[in-house]
């Protein structure tokens, strides 16, 4: 099923399109609106981008047999004409990509390799679509940014904000920078006990607006701004994560590639999606043969499908049924 066949698409390309979709949250990426201070946003855009992110993620893992570690650092990605354009850089010429079933324009479902160094891509996690889904209609979030790599990178549950809570901030007032108007808005009572945990993440990916475009100042769409400010930390929160400061979104992305916490998150989220839901104390065993399975294959992701489809996990309704190797 991993295999593509003499013709047409792998068999594992929709429910590894439908899992990109969900572990990266780009279910209403295709319907984003931004202000129309961002010129380059366009009704298509959206769409583009979210097919964008999953064909990258498809490609690597299936055409290239790649691992987690590329998933997270490699500067290239798949984009057609359009996207080209709105990373302002010159498509590619590489392997190419037909995506299809996506409401994209005429003329433009063949997505392309290309290096984009130049638009300050370091992994997945700077892609067009995941940073543009995790920001606000006028301003990128480090907030939303923060808590997508706490929760789905990290494992780690934030709670839901308690009652009550300002709306976020819409604009940057004169001599302001986004970062300090976030910072003020995390300080509201009740709120620095997690926006510890999300913030100080979300803050590496300054460098890129409210659609995913690269900005070289705190712009916003505007023809300049303020100076940027994109070091970050990440901050533990149990005994024995990850922590550490880093400067920029691709010094983050190198922490985490490098991090066995993010790769055995990784393996819980492939676990759940293949399982239908959350994991139990029976899954254990299962889950860590799996783990062990994919670090000794250098996190190379087609090795982490087989070792969840051979686990008890999987094959055994429960616990009672289980096979020799997790009895």
């Amino acid at each position: 099923m991993l295999a593509p066949p003499a013709s047409g698409p792998s068999k594992a390309l929709g429910a590894l399109d439908d899992f990109t979709t969900q572990w990266l949250q780009l279910q209403a990426t295709p319907t984003l609106g931004k202000d129309s201070q961002y010129g380059g946003w366009k009704p298509q855009t959206g769409a583009e981008l979210q097919a964008e992110a999953r064909t990258d993620v498809s490609q690597l893992v299936l055409a290239d047999n790649g691992g987690l570690s590329d998933l997270l650092t490699s500067p290239s990605s798949y984009v057609n004409d359009d996207l080209a354009a709105f990373y302002k850089v010159s498509a590619g010429s590489g392997e190419t990509a037909t995506v299809i079933g996506a409401a994209l324009p005429q003329g433009q479902t063949t997505f392309v390799k290309t290096d984009l160094t130049a638009a300050g891509r370091a992994g997945i996690l700077t892609a067009g679509g995941v940073l543009a889904t995790q920001a606000h209609t006028t301003l990128p979030s480090s907030v939303l940014r923060g808590k997508l790599v706490r929760e789905q990178l990290l494992c780690d549950e934030i709670p839901p904000p308690p009652p009550n809570v300002p709306p976020p901030p819409a604009s940057v007032a004169d001599g302001g920078t986004t970062r300090s108007l976030f910072n003020a808005h995390a300080t509201v009572p009740g709120c620095v006990s997690c926006h510890e945990y999300m913030d100080p993440i979300g803050f590496g990916f300054g460098h890129f607006d409210a659609t995913g475009a690269y900005q070289a100042l705190d712009a916003n769409g505007f023809a300049t701004g303020p100076a940027l400010d994109v070091t970050g930390q990440i901050n533990a929160m149990h005994a024995g994560e990850l922590s550490g400061a880093f400067d920029g979104a691709k010094d983050l992305a190198t922490q985490l590639a490098g991090a066995p916490q993010v790769s055995q998150c990784f393996v819980v989220q492939e676990l759940r999606y293949a399982l239908s839901r959350i994991e139990t104390k029976a899954d254990a065993c299962s889950a860590q043969q799996v783990y062990g399975a994919f670090a000794s294959s250098q996190l190379n992701v087609q090795k982490l499908f087989l070792a969840i489809v051979q686990s008890d996990a999987f094959r055994y309704r429960s616990v009672m049924n289980a096979g020799s190797a997790c009895r």
